[in-house]
């Protein structure tokens, strides 16, 4: 229950950086919101993470191992795939240019 209070104030946290930006953006260096805001949202996914994995035992009637095994599970074959997609149809055209070669020969 302490896992689920605590992740409750990530979305508050998540917001923390984009009034900071509201109210010292010309003041502020702009590196320094957007690794504050890249941090929080990194933040807010993992308290995410930690929210579901505590409200996943709740009337369930499997025990704790198994619904940990499923949740880790539905981890690794569903996001964890999506994000390795996405960051290699994003790295490979910038690596592309770096090596100067084409990957389909025309």
């Amino acid at each position: 229950m302490t896992y689920l209070a605590l992740a409750f104030f990530a979305p508050a946290l998540g917001v923390f950086p984009y009034l900071i930006a509201s109210g010292l953006a010309s003041r502020a260096p702009e590196v320094l919101v957007l690794l504050t805001s890249m941090a929080a949202s990194i933040l807010v996914g993992l308290m995410l993470i930690v929210m579901a994995y505590s409200v996943s035992y709740y009337s369930m009637p499997l025990p704790d191992r198994v619904v940990r095994q499923d949740f880790l599970h539905y981890l690794l074959r569903g996001p964890l795939v999506g994000i390795a997609v996405l960051m290699v149809m994003l790295v490979i055209p910038r690596v592309e240019s770096i090596l100067g070669c084409r990957a389909i020969p025309s």
